[in-house]
């Protein structure tokens, strides 16, 4: 399934940019001395490898949004703290669209800091609910933080 990007017109994969989001939230923590990953192996004869999380004692300034939950789904037992462990708590099995879900929650959060509006739907389009739409005034500078994120993401501390 894609995803229109806002205020842009490309086409990604849902998966690609909730993975993106899910990563950049880890780093967040990490960066924030809040999480520490570990990469480690499991199996007998076949090895894998996988990045284990675990929560430091500093304690997180509060936040809402993706963030907050994520670091919310870092179980208290470390060996359920598999990245991909935390990631299935966070997307729940029972959801229809996970990666939706997680692209969901970024615009729910982005609304409440003004870059998005809600707008009610006219006709048929009122039984889907209200739309939102962005403020591609807002929106379109942050475009100038993609390398940013993306030099945080490539930094070797975090590898």
């Amino acid at each position: 399934m894609s995803q229109s990007l806002p205020c842009r017109h490309v086409s990604v994969r849902k998966a690609d940019v909730a993975t993106l989001v899910l990563v950049t939230a880890c780093v967040h923590w990490v960066w924030e001395g809040c999480l520490d990953l570990t990469v480690g192996t499991r199996g007998m004869l076949v090895k894998s490898r996988y990045v284990q999380a675990a929560r430091t004692t500093k304690a997180a300034r509060r936040l809402d949004g993706l963030e907050a939950l994520l670091l919310a789904s870092v179980a208290v037992r470390e060996k359920d703290n598999g990245v991909a462990s935390i990631v299935n708590r966070l997307l729940r099995k029972d959801s229809v669209d996970p990666w939706g879900r997680v692209i969901q929650e970024v615009q729910r959060y982005l609304l409440g800091l003004g870059y998005y509006s809600e707008v009610q739907r006219k006709g048929l389009g009122k039984l889907l609910g209200k739309e939102l739409v962005p403020h591609c005034d807002r929106i379109l500078p942050l475009q100038g933080h993609v390398g940013k994120v993306r030099d945080l993401l490539d930094d070797k501390t975090f590898q």
